[in-house]
């Protein structure tokens, strides 16, 4: 098992880890509680992008195409069996039911979705997700990574996701899980929030 080396506070204090605090950005679009000592974000959703735009249009585009060619010939005969009609409602289901939840969900998350970031000396607590939010946290000292960069499938046991349009985040890894926030910000934003709260982390 490939084991990361050590948290990020004790890298920092052994002069392996640094933290220069960048100016704020000019406009902000998430708000920032930060004391010194604690650090709150709310991030808004990611908002309207050309990735959500095509993935809205292929979805529209399947389901027009499977309407048009399965389902309305299909219900418009007459005689059609009750078994086939029980087949065609599963088929239905499956082609019509599951991508369109998909794009409601799509919607959530792009337009509604915020993200809720607490971090202290001690913790790092994240509260994200749509229509459910979830909240996961890691404890401070088990933070082996705090990085900027992009979430790659399969890697270190985490699940193969699909961003839309925005890909760029905060993780903070650990030998046994991995927290991500802050996808949709602007980069400047984003290396903001980061600086902030590696500072809080390592103190």
């Amino acid at each position: 098992m490939d084991l990361l080396d050590g948290s990020i506070k004790d890298k920092f204090k052994k002069g392996l880890e640094t933290n220069e605090i960048p100016n704020p950005p000019a406009i902000q679009k998430s708000r920032i509680n930060y004391d010194g000592s604690s650090f709150q974000v709310e991030i808004p959703p990611p908002s309207f992008n050309v990735g959500f735009l095509v993935v809205v249009v292929f979805i529209c585009v399947f389901e027009l195409i499977f309407l048009t060619t399965f389902a309305i010939p299909f219900l418009t005969q007459t005689d059609v069996p009750g078994v086939f009609l029980i087949f065609a409602a599963i088929f239905g289901l499956i082609f019509l039911g599951l991508p369109t939840w998909f794009l409601i969900r799509l919607i959530g998350i792009t337009f509604v979705a915020t993200q809720s970031v607490s971090v202290s000396n001690d913790t790092l607590k994240v509260t994200k997700g749509w229509p459910l939010r979830k909240t996961k946290s890691i404890s401070a000292n088990e933070i082996e990574e705090f990085i900027m960069g992009v979430q790659k499938p399969g890697t270190r046991g985490n699940k193969a996701v699909v961003t839309i349009g925005v890909s760029l985040e905060i993780q903070a890894i650990s030998d046994a899980d991995q927290l991500s926030f802050g996808a949709g910000l602007p980069p400047d934003e984003l290396e903001d929030i980061y600086a902030l709260a590696k500072g809080i982390q390592v103190s």
